[in-house]
């Protein structure tokens, strides 16, 4: 989401191209906040976007990635990893 939209939503946005916050608290010190409910991870990965969000109970909202061309093999394999891992625990094999 651009910068220009996020303003006008009264939205602040922690956003990374190669590192994450180290940890959940560092997350809701960065946005003025104790309470988890008051933060959503949005993410093309579950195991780094969705799953922390969701582990501190925060909201975390599932993307489609971007580029996946332009993803790296081993993160290739991984979201064959997720999406088996979702399929199996959901039970369903389409998530968009």
């Amino acid at each position: 989401m651009n910068e220009k939209c996020l303003k006008s939503l009264g939205l602040l946005c922690i956003k990374t191209k190669s590192s994450k916050p180290n940890n959940s608290e560092e997350v809701l010190h960065y946005f003025n906040t104790t309470n988890p409910r008051d933060v959503c991870f949005v993410g093309d990965r579950v195991f780094t976007d969705i799953l922390v969000g969701k582990r501190i109970g925060a909201y975390a909202i599932l993307t489609k990635a971007l580029t996946p061309e332009l993803d790296q093999p081993s993160v290739k394999i991984l979201r064959k990893i997720e999406r088996a891992s979702l399929t199996c625990l959901l039970g369903k094999k389409n998530f968009f």
